[in-house]
């Protein structure tokens, strides 16, 4: 079993140029992502209950949970770019640049007026601010 870990050792050492830095990165939850999405929350439902108000389409059960299960999935996906940065600094900021566009093409086919929009700009400042206080941190980190 000893041979067989070895191997396994030196085959990923081969792969990837070294000694790997993936074995030495561990996925953690970071209190900036547990801000960011507890401000996603609180932003998301204020959304739905503005457009409530505006345009009586029903503020609810529904509406909670779908909050609830897009910031999570919103959470995990910038947590993950997170993840990535600390490995490729850059891929991870194309990465999240590109998921977060795609994010607002969604919203903007969904959705569409003045509260949309300034729902789309706060969040695009607190995602932007998230991703690239991030790839500064990471930048600094491979600094040193």
């Amino acid at each position: 079993m000893k041979v067989k870990k070895e191997a396994d050792k030196e085959l990923s050492d081969d792969f990837y140029g070294g000694d790997s830095k993936i074995d030495k990165i561990k996925f953690k939850i970071e209190v900036s992502t547990i801000i960011l999405g507890i401000l996603l929350l609180s932003i998301s439902i204020i959304f739905f209950a503005l457009l409530n108000a505006k345009t009586g389409s029903g503020f609810g059960f529904i509406q909670i949970i779908f909050s609830i299960v897009l910031v999570l999935a919103a959470t995990v996906i910038l947590a993950w770019v997170n993840f990535t940065m600390a490995k490729n600094k850059h891929l991870g900021l194309v990465v999240g640049l590109l998921i977060w566009c795609a994010f607002l093409y969604a919203l903007f086919i969904k959705f569409r007026g003045p509260n949309t929009i300034v729902f789309a700009v706060i969040l695009s400042l607190i995602v932007l601010t998230y991703l690239f206080f991030h790839f500064w941190k990471n930048k600094k980190n491979s600094e040193n």
